[in-house]
């Protein structure tokens, strides 16, 4: 590992193996910047590995992880951990694949402007896979899941949720400075957005399933508070590529 100075990608690193196993998957942005911050093929492997990460990837996908410098070895180890088809999509080695790695995210990496963006930055998709009893649903950035929610929390389905926590997101991002929190209210944990302006908007709240589901994964730390954290760090991180615009 370099040891010239701490950067952002260091500190992400050292949280990213200080968390429980399977607790903090790791996204194809994530490898990218690892690979272009020069760190060695067997600690990006372990990572994948320890945060049992998946991806999904296909031809198109892996010609352009080489050209954002990543080894045979990193694209042999993320080819061999696929993630769970969503309802509705063919199967991950058909088309849905192609919505793992869009060209705006490496030219995001690159340092070239993404420009104009053709629709909402964040979605929601539903998960095959059930967990603890409850359906998983994502919510999803460029294509891929940064958030994982379990509980109806008030909305029909799971799915409801996410696209309520989606659709928060993306209104949000019509006045972008300012940075994710936890907030606690009474018993509730949430994930707020403090804006610049002094104005925050709680996101989403999170629900004991939620912490069950990662739980039921032999993550037995976690907590609501842990949980929290977790994705506050996530959002901020995907909002300071994809939203304000930093490498």
């Amino acid at each position: 590992m370099r040891l010239s100075g701490v950067t952002a990608t260091s500190v992400f690193l050292f949280l990213l193996l200080s968390l429980p196993a399977s607790l903090a998957a790791i996204s194809v942005f994530d490898v990218i910047r690892l690979s272009q911050e020069r760190y060695a093929d067997e600690e990006i492997i372990r990572l994948i590995r320890t945060t049992d990460s998946r991806f999904v990837l296909s031809a198109e996908d892996t010609i352009r992880l080489r050209k954002e410098g990543l080894t045979e070895a990193v694209i042999r180890e993320m080819l061999s951990r696929p993630a769970p088809t969503r309802e509705g999509l063919p199967p991950t080695s058909e088309g849905a694949a192609k919505l793992s790695l869009p060209p705006e995210a490496t030219r995001s990496f690159a340092g070239v402007p993404t420009g104009a963006r053709p629709g909402p930055l964040f979605s929601a998709s539903s998960l095959k896979e059930r967990d603890a009893g409850h359906a998983l649903a994502a919510v999803t950035l460029a294509g891929m899941d940064i958030l994982t929610v379990r509980d109806r929390d008030g909305f029909s389905s799971s799915l409801a949720r996410a696209r309520a926590v989606a659709g928060r997101l993306n209104g949000l991002a019509t006045r972008p400075a300012g940075r994710f929190a936890v907030r606690v209210a009474g018993p509730e944990t949430k994930v707020a957005f403090e804006a610049s302006d002094g104005l925050a908007t709680d996101v989403l709240t999170v629900m004991p399933a939620d912490v069950a589901g990662y739980r039921a994964t032999g993550v037995r730390q976690v907590s609501p508070a842990t949980l929290a954290s977790l994705w506050v760090s996530l959002l901020n991180d995907y909002w300071g590529i994809m939203v304000i615009g930093k490498r």
